[in-house]
């Protein structure tokens, strides 16, 4: 007897029937590629030691992603009758979903990020310029190889946009943020700084090299989107009554906090009066919804 058959039989409080059919698609499940064992630990960090066995014993009972390209919940939805049975919606694919001609979904997460991205598309304005004023994109980063390669990824393009430059202020990162940053093959300069020094102190030391006619302040955590650059430079530079432009900024997706996932954080700002007749302050106009 294996140590995963053993295992299993633990688990499942001795339900041989269960165990057997567990270990018999464990194989298969892995190499179909549809359970992420990085994506599965990395979001449910209350998992100890292998995730696919924790998902096939507990996890799909629970309602968790075994990763973002199936969604247990379309398939439920779709089969009641592997939901009726309590039945794990991946395993039942793998064992005679596929064979049967039923299908799957990528995560919900995926395909709201699409529908978003596609919306938002049919109202992009897509300016043409008769000279394209330099941008000088300023980053601040520390530790942050993660959301800098989600950052540059494909970033260029998404642009839409040729005249920028990009000033990257690395906080003494421990990690290969400067490494991955000199592979990169975009206008790029870093300032390594030997300490962390202070969000103003790192923008304004940016700026003092800047050569833009027009600065831009980007967070690394944020994940651009098709035309991003060309939206907000049109807007300001076709628009003699603004001096400054923002994005509009989506919450990602949250596997913990479903209800806040995909819901505007910013769409501008607008001043009130704190107290009559002074002290006006900016409060951000959005209403979370999208």
């Amino acid at each position: 007897m294996t140590k995963h058959l053993i295992n299993f039989l633990l688990k499942s409080n001795f339900d041989f029937k269960k165990a057997m059919k567990n270990y018999k698609y464990y194989g298969a499940i892995e190499e179909s590629g549809l359970f992420d064992e990085k994506f599965y630990s990395k979001t449910y960090d209350d998992v100890k030691g292998d995730g696919l066995t924790h998902y096939l014993v507990k996890g799909y009972l629970e309602g968790r992603l075994p990763s973002l390209d199936f969604d247990p919940d379309f398939y439920n939805n779709n089969y009641p009758d592997v939901h009726r049975a309590q039945l794990n919606p991946l395993l039942h694919y793998i064992a005679h979903g596929k064979d049967e001609g039923k299908i799957f979904q990528y995560a919900y997460s995926v395909r709201r990020k699409e529908e978003i991205c596609e919306t938002n598309s049919v109202f992009l304005t897509n300016y043409e310029f008769d000279a394209e004023p330099l941008v000088s994109i300023i980053i601040l980063t520390r530790n942050g190889l993660g959301h800098l390669k989600r950052l540059f990824k494909d970033f260029d393009k998404k642009t839409n946009y040729s005249n920028y430059e990009i000033i990257v202020v690395d906080n003494a990162s421990a990690d290969e943020s400067v490494s991955y940053l000199k592979s990169l093959d975009l206008p790029i300069r870093i300032i390594e700084n030997e300490e962390n020094v202070s969000f103003s102190k790192g923008n304004n030391d940016a700026a003092k090299i800047a050569n833009g006619e027009y600065i831009l302040l980007l967070n690394n955590d944020i994940e651009p989107t098709y035309g991003w650059l060309n939206e907000m430079v049109g807007a300001i530079v076709n628009n003699d009554d603004a001096v400054s432009v923002g994005a509009k900024l989506v919450f990602p997706f949250y596997e913990n906090n479903r209800k806040k996932s995909f819901r505007i954080q910013h769409s501008g700002d607008i001043f009130a009066e704190r107290m009559y007749p002074c002290c006006l302050y900016a409060i951000n106009k959005s209403n979370d919804h999208l």
